[in-house]
Order: C-alpha cells, then sequence, then structure tokens
C-alpha cells in the first residue's frame, strides 16, 4: 500500500528477505521472490536473501546499521521487518522497529518526498559551471574531463 501511495512521488522500497531469524526464509531466493510477488503481491524489488547480521553481514546493511543505529545505539538488526527510511540524497533518516506497522510511516515519507534532492542541485549547479569554463583552446573543460573518464572505462 505505501507503494502504491507514494512510488510516483519518489518512494522506493526494497525488500531484502534474511533467513537469520529462526529460519522464516528457508527457501531458494527464486521461492521467497515467487511468494514475494505472487502470494503477497509485492510490487517493489525483491534482493537475494541478505545477512543482516553477523561476519558476513551485507554491506547495505552494515552501512545502513551505523547509520541508524537501534535502540540504546545497538546496531544488529533485532528481526526480520525492521524498516530503515532514507532520504533522496542517501542519508539515513530514521529506524522502525519490525512491529512498527508501516502505514504509520506516511507522514515521515510525506516530510522526505516533500524535500528535493540536493545532491541532484550541487550536481546541476555544477555541470552549469563546467560548461561555462572554456579553456585556452576553446574547448569546454567538462568534455575533456568526460573523454577521460570514458576512456578509463573502457581500458
Amino acid at each position: 500500500m505505501l507503494y502504491d501511495k507514494y512510488n510516483e512521488q519518489g518512494l522506493e522500497i526494497l525488500g531484502f528477505p534474511c533467513n537469520q531469524f529462526l529460519g522464516q526464509e528457508p527457501g531458494t531466493n527464486e521461492e521467497v521472490m515467487a511468494c514475494a510477488h505472487g502470494q503477497l503481491k509485492a510490487k517493489f524489488p525483491i534482493y537475494s536473501k541478505t545477512d543482516v547480521n553477523g561476519s558476513a553481514v551485507d554491506e547495505v546493511f552494515s552501512w545502513i546499521k551505523s547509520e541508524l543505529p537501534g535502540f540504546l545505539g545497538t546496531t544488529s538488526v533485532k528481526w526480520n521487518f525492521t524498516k530503515f527510511l532514507v532520504d533522496r540524497d542517501g542519508q539515513g533518516f530514521k529506524r522502525y522497529s519490525p512491529h512498527t506497522d508501516p502505514m504509520s510511516l506516511c507522514d515521515d515519507i510525506a516530510e522526505l518526498l516533500s524535500r528535493s534532492c540536493t545532491v541532484v542541485q550541487v550536481a546541476e549547479k555544477e555541470k552549469a559551471e563546467d560548461e561555462t569554463k572554456v579553456n585556452g583552446s576553446g574547448k569546454i573543460e567538462m568534455v575533456d574531463e568526460l573523454e577521460n573518464a570514458v576512456q578509463e572505462l573502457v581500458l
């Protein structure tokens, strides 16, 4: 329901199944995805099963847990369906318990969606500034930088 309500405004929900909590996701990735998209009718992306705690923790969860620690500063995820809200700039906003009803996030989601993405604004400003810089040969410096970046990617 959150996805239907806010996706067109920019909300993206990412599902990360995890089998670290009493074996709640014992199936294969294909079985988990079939259940999520079929039986549960999830319209958002569901990723492969992920470790959210321990020595094999996925880097996404390593980052988000440090960005948004839990109760009393704990970094571990206590149970499936812990929710993390991240803004348009990729900054952690708030962490919610597994028992939090997703629809109760509406006010926080609406607040974040009303904010503009400062990363995009800065990038657009820098691009505009770069496009106005002309070096001695009359070429736009940004074109030279882009050509160099493309060559590095090709190599």
